[in-house]
């Protein structure tokens, strides 16, 4: 019979997936026995206290468990962390195009919110300048009538004297009835004012072109005074007529009676009474007309001439003058 040396029982044979390899365990796990070279001990076995390395050695699987572990919980600490997608090419391309047109948009309303805000203050700024100069103009007017008041009153009391001084400023500003009043005074020469007819009659031409219907009156007055001495009446005629088919009370008054008498025109009762009705209701207009007018050319004269003239007009007569001198209007042909 052979007999053969060998152990009764070998230790199971380890998982190469499980047991780490014997050349990498110089150390042992449990008693901490360093292995030496001289040991006899599998290497599998710790020479010191027998121990199998695999039952005391942390195996891979744990190890990697923990890595796994920790692996894990730093990806769950990262799950609340934003995630940053990347963004493509093309992306980023529309991205710049859409901030362009958006850009572009504000810009265009902006501009269009300017130019109506600089329109809107433009309007208003001319508004402001409008409503200014009225107020200019207005405040200047009153001083204007407030010196022209005096001097007229000058000349009304007979200061001529004073009245040119008062009236010089405002011919210089071209005040038509501070020049008619000048000619008038300089044409007449008495009461402190030189007498210069040829400068007045040219003021007096001057106030006219400036759209006083009064100074025609006073040039017709001057040229009437002159006629009744040399039988030359036409020149005054002319003159009242001007004035009287403007309007004006004192010129229709002075054709009236240029009609009533027969003097330079034709003698016409009924036409003089339609012509003194017209001068009356000019003057119930304009109650200050009288004041500037010559004094036999007012509105009193007008009543009184009205009155004179009924004794001579069938009733007829006096109805249709009437009614004459209510649809007749400034500008059109004197009746």
């Amino acid at each position: 019979m052979d007999l053969k040396l060998e152990p009764l029982s070998q230790p199971a044979t380890l998982n190469a997936d499980k047991q780490p390899a014997a050349s990498s365990i110089s150390t042992c796990p449990k008693c901490k026995y360093q292995r030496r070279a001289a040991d006899t001990a599998p290497a599998w076995q710790c020479p010191g206290c027998g121990v199998a390395y695999a039952k005391v050695a942390p195996t891979p699987a744990t190890a990697s468990s923990g890595s796994q572990r920790r692996a894990s919980q730093r990806m769950d600490e990262d799950d609340d962390t934003p995630v940053v997608a990347e963004r493509s090419p093309l992306g980023n391309a529309r991205l710049v195009v859409g901030m362009l047109l958006l850009a572009m948009v504000v810009g265009v309303g902006w501009s269009w919110v300017a130019k109506r805000n600089a329109k809107k203050l433009q309007a208003e700024q001319a508004i402001a300048a409008e409503r200014q100069q009225a107020i200019d103009q207005a405040s200047g007017q009153l001083l204007t009538d407030k010196r022209l008041t005096e001097a007229t009153q000058l000349f009304q009391t007979g200061r001529y004297e004073k009245a040119l001084v008062a009236l010089k400023p405002l011919m210089d500003e071209g005040n038509a009835q501070a020049m008619m009043l000048t000619g008038v005074m300089l044409t007449w020469g008495h009461s402190g004012a030189p007498k210069e007819p040829e400068q007045g009659q040219q003021w007096l031409q001057k106030a006219a072109n400036a759209g006083s219907t009064m100074a025609w009156v006073w040039q017709g007055y001057f040229a009437e005074l002159q006629g009744k001495n040399t039988g030359q009446m036409d020149a005054a005629v002319s003159y009242y007529s001007r004035a009287a088919q403007a309007g004006n009370g004192a010129g229709l008054y002075s054709m009236g009676r240029l009609v009533s008498t027969g003097l330079g025109v034709a003698k016409d009762p009924a036409r003089a009474y339609s012509l003194y009705a017209l001068a009356a209701k000019a003057f119930d207009r304009d109650v200050r007309a009288s004041e500037l007018a010559p004094r036999d050319s007012t509105g009193l004269g007008s009543a009184a001439a009205m009155m004179g003239l009924k004794s001579q007009l069938s009733p007829v007569d006096i109805v249709r003058s009437e009614e004459l001198a209510k649809t007749w209007q400034p500008g059109n042909p004197l009746p």
